[in-house]
């Protein structure tokens, strides 16, 4: 519904989870392919406000150092380690690496 409204009818969107309790990681994305397949829009879930190890890792008020094609760029700690852990699954269900995701887009854990 809220994706007619904005303009995606016909868009697929899978949700990509990764949860690993010891290390604070309660990764949300979603990525959201328009029905051509042109174009793509990834989202991060924010904090889960029931979730207390949600909280404590965004207590990690840290940063951590990327490089960015030439440029040096500091990004939040905790954000970046739920960045660096759904990753590799969201890069396999991005456009271009296979067949777009399509109108029943499975959910990836």
């Amino acid at each position: 519904m809220i994706m007619t409204r904005l303009g995606l009818e016909g868009s697929a969107c899978v949700r990509i989870t990764q949860t690993i309790d010891a290390m604070f990681i309660f990764s949300t994305a979603y990525l959201v392919q328009s029905g051509c397949g042109r174009a793509a829009i990834l989202c991060y879930r924010g904090t889960e406000t029931a979730n207390l190890g949600n909280w404590l890792a965004d207590a990690d008020v840290g940063s951590d150092s990327i490089t960015l094609g030439s440029d040096a760029l500091v990004v939040h700690a905790g954000f970046h380690r739920n960045v660096q852990a759904a990753r590799s699954a969201i890069i396999d269900c991005s456009p271009g690496s296979g067949p777009p995701l399509g109108p029943r887009a499975a959910r990836r854990s």
